[in-house]
């Protein structure tokens, strides 16, 4: 991604010089060409992107200055004619149209801090020190043409260690954070001014190559462009003089080409973000219920104190809790009964991280309210809230970005970690109605493609043109889709697979209770308990869910991350109470358990809630 940014950096950069070495070398029209140079940076604040826009008018400004020092140094011996005033009075006013733009920019500026504006100023500062550079290269008289290019890439080196020092525009594009933080751990997603550091110690020594390649281009450029000019005024044989012109401007072509193409791509890319869908929001919206049981919780509801846990507090503890947000989850009770769709507007103002907490705050009570049924040995009212709880997290996927969505995930799976703690508690009855229940909450789950477009969509459009652009970039370099950066394919696959293995293991136990054994094939229950036998999520051949009977019980369990059939192998014990889910099958006793005693893939014997204790036993 950092390479791909570098041609960027390098072909925008140099074209912009080339440019600007046109409008300020012109001895006349300079105006017209001073315009025609703004009316084609300005293109950039259409995206809208005004970073760049400085940064090409200060390059050009550098470049233009540079010029007209060199012109004054060259004339400074010849006296001025009277009429020099006037000329000056006239440039001065016509140079107020430029600047004008350039302050009405400005002011449209979003915030930056000071890193921000460093690297604006000193990207735009050393482009156009490099481009009058490869302009002395090319039309320079002090050396002989070789001596200047060794001369000159030389400088050009030296002048990158500006940026290599002071750039933070390569991490921000890297980090999708812009700008750069002042200090750790302040921005979202979370990095800080020592990942920043850690990007620039690899990644910036590359501003060395893309300022010497700028100096480097723009006087092979130039020196191409003058021994063009100089060919056409040669006495030399017709037919050589065309071959000569042909090949110096095949050449050019060919470099305009190499220089203009990255730039004019990811500027296109940049003014074409997709489309933000157009979804019909349900009326009434069960969401609108969840948003308002936030607003009805108190400013510091109890089950939100880092001192409470809801597994070692007292039953009065709990109901007293509970009592603080009961209209809130009398709310959320309402909205599961709704079609729900997350509204979005795609700005920022969708990232309500006070409503993400308070839904954080509603799954806590949900889990406190399992946990009061449970102690008052009412599994069947604890079955039913946890199913509540699952449904809700699911629901929050529903028109969510993927924080929305990991965070539905996350109340889900508390919610599936109490059921499968009940698992030998609930009445065969209340099985069948659970395992029916599970599957209904899946059907609640949006699709991970769904989510992952919203995102993209999302992003391109509230996050900013460096957040696009880096998005480009990964594209251009990775097949991997780039919004998936946090995994959120194989977390919904993992939550689905839980879900669907817990909607089993209650049919079994419904199963058992009426046959008085375990059955010989998951398809034996089809369809008095599961409509039919749920496919393992992570199966590339669409595979079911894996069920192998055994003397004492049965192996559940799906394939896993690794997508290889492991005949229900647990993953390798790391040894510090974490097994990797990329090794092994994926097993609710080994998942819900914190530190299983089991390495090597024994045989469910269907029984959780001994096995658990078995297992603590052993450690």
């Amino acid at each position: 991604m950092v390479n791909a940014l570098a041609v960027l950096l390098f072909s925008s950069l140099t074209c912009v010089g080339l440019l600007a070495i046109w409008a300020a070398t012109s001895p006349q029209h300079w105006f017209l060409r001073t315009v025609l140079f703004l009316g084609v940076m300005s293109l950039v604040l259409l995206i809208p992107a005004y970073e760049p826009f400085v940064v090409f008018l200060l390059q050009g400004t550098v470049v233009a200055t540079g010029v007209q020092l060199a012109n004054w140094w060259r004339n400074r011996d010849v006296k001025a004619e009277r009429t020099g005033a006037r000329f000056g009075l006239r440039t001065i006013l016509l140079a107020m149209v430029p600047l004008a733009i350039l302050t009405a920019v400005v002011a449209k500026l979003p915030e930056l801090n000071v890193r921000g504006w460093q690297s604006v100023v000193l990207i735009g500062l050393v482009a156009g020190l490099a481009t009058l550079t490869g302009l002395w290269i090319a039309r320079g008289t002090v050396l002989h043409w070789w001596w200047r290019l060794l001369v000159g890439i030389v400088f050009a080196g030296i002048l990158s260690l500006m940026l290599v020092w002071r750039d933070w525009f390569i991490a921000g594009v890297y980090f999708w954070q812009w700008p750069p933080p002042m200090e750790d751990g302040v921005n979202y997603p979370g990095f800080g001014l020592s990942e920043y550091r850690i990007v620039a110690e690899h990644h910036q020594a590359i501003w060395g190559l893309i300022v010497s390649a700028i100096a480097f281009c723009a006087a092979g450029v130039l020196t191409i462009v003058t021994h063009l000019k100089l060919s056409v005024g040669r006495t030399m044989e017709r037919t050589a003089r065309r071959i000569r012109k042909t090949l110096l401007g095949t050449c050019l072509l060919v470099v305009g080409l190499i220089l203009t193409v990255p730039p004019a791509i990811t500027y296109y890319q940049l003014m074409n973000p997709l489309p933000i869908p157009e979804n019909d929001l349900p009326d009434p919206n069960g969401y609108d219920d969840f948003v308002a049981a936030t607003r009805l919780l108190p400013a510091n509801p109890t089950v939100e104190a880092v001192a409470f846990d809801p597994d070692t507090a007292s039953q009065a503890q709990l109901k007293s809790a509970l009592a603080e947000v009961a209209p809130s989850l009398e709310l959320v009770r309402k909205g599961l009964g709704k079609q729900v769709w997350e509204p979005l507007d795609f700005t920022n103002n969708d990232e309500d991280f006070s409503t993400i907490y308070a839904f954080r705050t509603l799954m806590r009570a949900l889990n406190a309210d399992v946990i009061v049924a449970e102690r008052k040995g009412d599994p069947s009212l604890a079955a039913e809230v946890s199913s509540q709880l699952v449904s809700f997290g699911n629901c929050l996927s529903l028109g969510a970005t993927v924080s929305g969505a990991h965070l539905g995930i996350a109340c889900a799976q508390v919610g599936c970690g109490n059921l499968y703690r009940i698992l030998d508690k609930v009445s065969p009855i209340d099985c069948v109605q659970v395992a029916s229940a599970l599957a209904s909450c899946e059907s609640l789950l949006d699709s991970p493609q769904d989510v992952l477009h919203r995102q993209c969509v999302w992003t391109q459009h509230a996050m900013g043109w460096t957040v696009h652009l880096g998005h480009i970039l990964l594209q251009t370099v990775s097949k991997v889709d780039s919004y998936d950066i946090f995994g959120y394919h194989t977390i919904d696959r993992c939550h689905r697979a839980i879900m669907r293995l817990l909607q089993l293991e209650y049919a079994l136990r419904a199963w058992r209770a009426e046959n008085s054994d375990w059955p010989e094939a998951l398809d034996e229950m089809v369809p008095q308990f599961i409509s039919a036998v749920p496919l393992d999520p992570f199966s590339t051949e669409g595979k079911p869910l894996q069920y192998i009977r055994t003397e004492d019980g049965y192996v559940l369990y799906s394939i896993g991350q690794n997508e290889i059939d492991e005949g229900g192998k647990a993953p390798d014990d790391e040894g510090i109470g974490w097994r990797g889910p990329e090794t092994g099958d994926l097993r609710l006793d080994i998942h819900f358990a914190p530190d299983p005693s089991q390495s090597t893939g024994a045989v469910s014997t269907g029984n959780a809630e001994t096995e658990m204790q078995e297992s603590s036993a052993n450690e």
